[in-house]
């Protein structure tokens, strides 16, 4: 699955338990802040990794997961390793149409 949605069935996925979940996996690695160009602006912001985490596989990072709105959106991440977050969160995983 290249894009999966991870939605809770009751209420939303709060930023706290998704921090707390990043630091309890070893494949998980919280993003960091990074500098970029905000595209209709053009002026350098910083876009904060704290809602994101990068998926590893053998210390290569293979994927991320974003908490966006109560809702956990991934991008790379093996549909097992969705699964289990799923289940973790009392959710379900569904494809994500980014097209």
């Amino acid at each position: 699955m290249d894009f999966g949605k991870i939605k809770r069935i009751v209420g939303e996925i709060a930023h706290e338990e998704w921090s707390n979940f990043i630091f309890n996996h070893d494949y998980l690695e919280q993003a960091q802040d990074r500098k970029g160009i905000n595209p209709f602006t053009h002026e350098e912001i910083i876009f904060p990794g704290q809602s994101m985490a990068y998926y590893c596989e053998m210390g290569q990072r293979v994927g991320n997961i974003c908490l966006q709105e109560g809702i956990l959106l991934t991008t790379g991440v093996p549909e097992s390793v969705c699964i289990e977050i799923a289940k973790s969160f009392n959710a379900v995983l569904s494809e994500d149409d980014r097209n």
